[in-house]
């Protein structure tokens, strides 16, 4: 299902939740990134276009992030790295915008 639909569906509704529509959003989301690789010391995802990487400092609650994903997914990463409260087990980043092969 497009986001886009589920958007326009929820627009003329005053009751739109927009908890929901996140949650739609977070779950089309997650099924378009894909593991491409995995042992104990390595995980190569492939991160969609669409999707930041990691919050910002003044984090927005009902935005999701490929950290978010990774610590659901992972939970092993959220110690990981020089900021694992910030950037969870991540090497390097894609902008939101970009599609691309990342290494964590």
């Amino acid at each position: 299902m497009c986001w886009w639909l589920c958007y326009c569906a929820c627009l003329p509704k005053a009751s739109c939740d927009l908890s929901l529509f996140v949650k739609i959003i977070l779950e089309e989301l997650t099924r378009k990134i894909k593991v491409i690789y995995k042992d104990k010391d390595l995980l190569v995802i492939e991160k969609p276009a669409g999707i930041s990487v990691h919050p910002p400092l003044n984090r927005k609650k009902d935005v999701f992030y490929l950290t978010d994903w990774l610590v659901q997914e992972f939970p092993e990463t959220a110690v990981v790295g020089d900021e694992p409260d910030l950037r969870p087990g991540l090497v390097h980043r894609l902008d939101k915008d970009t599609s691309g092969i990342m290494v964590i």
